[in-house]
């Protein structure tokens, strides 16, 4: 714990260290003031019962000042952590997208996972500040405790036996409502993300069309309202349990303040203290309190941030993330008789047996489809080639680092046309005639034609006023420009054409013939127009290599991959 304490004051530290050092120096300034203003008070009492004069003036004075220079503290103060938090933000969300841009894909479908970013995104928004704020805090009011007291132990030390019980009962009862407190909040925790999803689809443009086709708006918000209901509950069971202690946790602390009071009243009759000495007690018994509230509460306060900071550690550790490198051989050598080689690969996926022993070469510009029914294996072994996963057994040998992709869940970029298609080459993000040519290869001229020669054009009603709409087909062909941007040396496919119409397709095949002629290509399709194009067709199932070949060749074979086409083609009539 004392570990991941200090590494969590360096990483913030380490993310704003100007602001850190303003926000500790002003702070402590503010809780200096404190004991002294007291002192003042005490002062000012005393001088007003001695006859008041020059001396009341000026205390007045001291505290005047010392309230207006509070003010501008604390909005000091405020103005710093929101700078704090900014720059945490800045600097400690670039570790979740390195890490999500990391690690393997399949992971990314972990629930637990999901819940684990959720948990650190929380860390970066609130609780690695929090704990540097709570840690900042209780120096300055460890100072000014120690001055107050002394300060309490100099007038009378009964009344600090007494402020100093009142404050240890008080913080037994602060750190137990806090323990359940923690305790509520990690049982609603995946319910109210049960209500977040179920507010969403409600609303989520791919999903209104079905929820409005087969009447489900009705059953989805009762299940929001069952989940709903459910929370209220928990909290209601908390409430009612809390306030009943609150009642009588309060009553309870009225009797002390009662006995406080009285021995207060007690002591000046019995001329024991003067009436400075009653005012001074009467303010130091509020801030007495709060003060060692503060001192004492820092533990569960930082053990509740903790919940959510030990997800961003475990994220910054998890042996999840994989350097490619070290769990793949890739050889950069130009004279590797290869594209890729799989040396006897395995790969599971949650205990279960998905490739077993592959072994599979593809030689340089050579044109290759995998094919097999689903669950065989086949968008495994391409996720494979491009990195996306890694091996459990085996070697994978890539000649390049440079290749490229489409995916049939292709990315849809809320952006501009021209960022559309430029993701897919960074350093021509900018230049109009590489971005036209690219839109025209994998676009088509219709796509120009229909929406002008305006890179700016922004992509999205639901994000721009004036944005455009695009069909799936459309979404795909800026997935296939990105593709072609790339200029990479090897492309995947990954059933590249399931959402283009006829001519679209038609379009597709064309462009394996053209722009992609001395290309490396590896397509997951089962479209006999792209099969037949191929140089060789790998055919999978129960994740083992069945049968190898051209698309006629294999035809001829009349084995399991014959019957897998005259099915499809079944299927299609």
């Amino acid at each position: 714990m004392i570990k991941d304490y200090i590494y969590a004051l360096k990483k913030v530290y380490k993310a704003g260290r100007g602001q850190c050092i303003k926000f500790c120096v002003i702070n402590l300034l503010l809780y200096v003031i404190q004991p002294f203003n007291l002192i003042c008070y005490k002062k000012l009492v005393e001088s007003i019962g001695g006859g008041g004069g020059c001396s009341s003036v000026f205390m007045l004075g001291l505290i005047v000042g010392n309230g207006v220079l509070s003010v501008i503290i604390s909005n000091a103060i405020q103005m710093l952590k929101k700078r704090i938090q900014n720059e945490i933000s800045l600097a400690l969300y670039s570790t979740l997208f390195d890490y999500v841009s990391k690690v393997e894909i399949n992971y990314l479908d972990n629930e637990q996972l999901y819940i684990k970013l959720k948990r650190a995104q929380e860390a970066v928004k609130n609780s690695f500040s929090a704990v540097f704020f709570s840690t900042s805090e209780v120096l300055g009011r460890t100072i000014a405790f120690i001055l107050i007291v002394k300060m309490i132990i100099n007038e009378s030390i009964v009344f600090f036996f007494i402020f100093l019980l009142m404050g240890i009962l008080q913080n037994v009862f602060i750190n137990s409502s806090m323990q359940d407190t923690i305790k509520v909040m990690k049982e609603t925790e995946a319910r109210k993300r049960n209500i977040e999803y179920y507010n969403e689809i409600l609303w989520k443009k791919e999903c209104v069309k079905e929820i409005r086709f087969f009447n489900l708006a009705e059953w989805i918000e009762n299940k929001r309202r069952k989940v709903f209901r459910e929370i209220e509950n928990i909290n209601k069971k908390f409430s009612a349990k809390w306030t009943k202690i609150n009642i009588g946790w309060s009553l309870f602390m009225y009797i002390l303040e009662g006995i406080f009071y009285g021995l207060l009243v007690g002591a000046l009759i019995a001329n024991k203290i003067e009436i400075g000495g009653v005012v001074f007690l009467i303010q130091c018994h509020g801030t007495f309190i709060s003060s060692l509230g503060s001192l004492l509460n820092i533990y569960p306060e930082i053990k509740k941030n903790f919940y959510y900071i030990d997800a961003f550690i475990s994220i910054e550790k998890d042996s999840a993330i994989i350097n490619c490198n070290a769990r793949t051989q890739i050889s950069n050598l130009g004279d590797l008789k290869y594209e890729i080689e799989f040396v006897n690969v395995k790969f599971a996926y949650k205990e279960r047996e998905v490739l077993k022993g592959i072994n599979l070469k593809i030689s340089k510009g050579e044109k290759v489809a995998i094919v097999g029914e689903n669950g065989s294996g086949k968008s495994t072994l391409i996720k494979l080639m491009m990195g996306l996963v890694y091996p459990k057994e085996g070697k994978i040998y890539r000649r390049t680092k440079k290749y490229s992709a489409v995916f049939q869940d292709h990315a849809k970029f809320y952006t501009s046309i021209r960022e559309n298609v430029g993701f897919g080459n960074l350093k021509k993000l900018y230049e109009d005639n590489f971005i036209l040519y690219t839109l025209e290869k994998g676009a088509g001229d219709n796509f120009i034609k229909r929406y002008g020669y305006d890179l700016e054009l922004k992509v999205g009603k639901e994000y721009f006023e004036s944005g455009i709409e695009l069909s799936g087909g459309a979404w795909q062909r800026m997935a296939l420009c990105r593709c072609i941007a790339c200029d990479a040396d090897i492309i995947f496919l990954d059933e590249f054409v399931s959402a283009l119409d006829p001519v679209a397709e038609e379009n597709a095949y064309k462009l394996l013939d053209s722009l992609f002629e001395e290309k490396t290509v590896v397509a997951v399709t089962h479209r006999i127009g792209i099969l037949s194009k191929m140089d060789r067709v790998v055919y999978l199932e129960n994740g083992k290599i069945l049968e190898t070949g051209t698309h006629e060749e294999l035809m001829e074979h009349n084995e399991k991959y014959y019957c897998y086409i005259n099915n499809r083609i079944k299927e299609t009539n």
